[in-house]
């Protein structure tokens, strides 16, 4: 038998309880973990993002560009650097930062062939 997630006015706001089986069994606070995770990470998320925008700012990539090497929609990285929750965040951090370091290695090979070039 499925459970059936019950709301009633006598309840607190935000009071999750379950019917399993004729037992009513108090599963937690809806959504109350979720949004406290939130409000203690925003500060780090924004300031992540921020770092990471200003980066891809100053090497002259676009936001549409960036997205399409990650793998992953404009709007979503957008989000990420933004510090808005995203799902998978850590993973879009670690392609993120590869995908910096690349560029830069690129740029850095790009520098020693010109000089040689230039002999």
């Amino acid at each position: 038998m499925e459970a059936k997630t019950i709301y009633t006015p006598e309840l607190p706001e935000g009071m999750v309880f379950k019917l399993r089986g004729g037992d009513v069994v108090f599963i937690g606070e809806k959504n109350r973990s979720k949004d406290t995770f939130i409000q203690k990470n925003q500060t780090e998320w924004k300031d992540l993002g921020q770092k990471y925008k200003a980066i891809r700012e100053d090497r002259g990539h676009s936001l549409s560009f960036v997205a399409y090497e990650l793998g992953i929609s404009a709007s979503r990285l957008k989000r990420f650097e933004e510090g808005e929750p995203v799902t998978s965040s850590k993973l879009i951090q670690a392609a993120y930062s590869h995908f910096l370091n690349f560029w830069e290695l690129r740029s850095d090979m790009n520098k020693v062939l010109r000089g040689y070039e230039n002999k």
